[in-house]
């Protein structure tokens, strides 16, 4: 089986779940991808979101770190070979992505025929009576908390506003399936606060 290449992981993963994960995928898949976000800089603005690759620890904790390539680049135009990889996921990134559709080409574009796809992100509840919970959460006890903790409620208020602007899950699964992705599909988790997005290239 060849190196486990790790393009990038999210930053909020708890360390003990990415090293489990790591383990699993590095003997199920020849490579795996995983893409994330970081905050963009005034500077960036208009580039598609930066993928940063923050994982190596991890994978050393995991037992992996021998095989991991670590890579930076734009998600827009990954830096990496077409095919090359056997799975992508990302969590919480989506909603930073400048220019979605290109990102979910270039995701398609280095993923191996066959290989699958993992997207998860934050969404905001269809049901009426969650979705009222949701906002009473988010833009109360959420808000209060976060002044209380940072002193400050413009990030949290920043997050809240991306969630709040993304489309809703039948438009993410167009925007795949325009990409070149198969059989795109979704789940929604915790009652919609998180969806998770899965489809594989034919």
């Amino acid at each position: 089986m060849g190196a486990l290449r790790v393009a990038a992981a999210s930053r909020r993963s708890p360390a003990s779940g990415a090293a489990a994960v790591l383990r699993l995928l590095s003997d199920a898949l020849r490579c795996i991808a995983c893409v994330a976000a970081p905050c963009i800089r005034p500077a960036d603005a208009g580039n598609a979101a930066r993928v940063g690759f923050e994982i190596v620890s991890k994978a050393a904790r995991a037992g992996v770190g021998e095989r991991l390539t670590p890579a930076v680049g734009d998600v827009s135009a990954l830096p990496l070979a077409e095919g090359a990889f056997d799975g992508i996921t990302s969590a919480f990134a989506l909603r930073s992505f400048v220019g979605r559709g290109q990102a979910f080409r270039e995701m398609r574009r280095v993923l191996a025929p066959g290989g699958r796809i993992a997207l998860l992100e934050l969404t905001v509840p269809p049901n009426p009576l969650l979705r009222g919970g949701y906002w009473l959460h988010t833009r109360g006890l959420g808000t209060l908390l976060a002044w209380l903790v940072c002193g400050t409620v413009g990030p949290y208020r920043f997050l809240l506003r991306s969630v709040d602007r993304f489309p809703p899950a039948e438009g993410i699964l167009g925007e795949l399936a325009a990409a070149g992705f198969a059989e795109a599909r979704f789940r929604r988790l915790s009652g919609g606060v998180a969806t998770l997005y899965a489809c594989h290239a034919p």
